[in-house]
């Protein structure tokens, strides 16, 4: 809202760009990938009860390490919840 509306080059950190941001651009790392690894090394023995502490403020970055989690604990066929925990 505000920021966009100044009309100056935006640059985002590990965050989405907003519908309309114009002359923007967003610098991301692969969270995705990140998340994946992180599973591959958590799951690497056994883990029964794996758990993610999230900030309880959406944010994108942290959306896509849960999917890469997420997509190890699929291809490996694990059942057992990952547990969120909000802080």
């Amino acid at each position: 809202g505000m920021i966009l509306a100044l009309g100056q080059p935006l640059i985002l950190l590990q965050d989405d760009l907003p519908a309309g941001a114009g002359d923007a651009c967003a610098l991301l790392q692969d969270d995705h990938g990140g998340g994946k690894m992180l599973a591959e090394h958590m799951f690497a023995r056994p883990c029964h009860h794996p758990v993610m502490l999230v900030p309880g403020l959406r944010w994108p970055a942290m959306e896509r390490r849960e999917r890469g989690i997420r997509a190890v604990m699929r291809e490996r066929g694990l059942r057992q919840p990952l547990h969120l925990v909000r802080c």
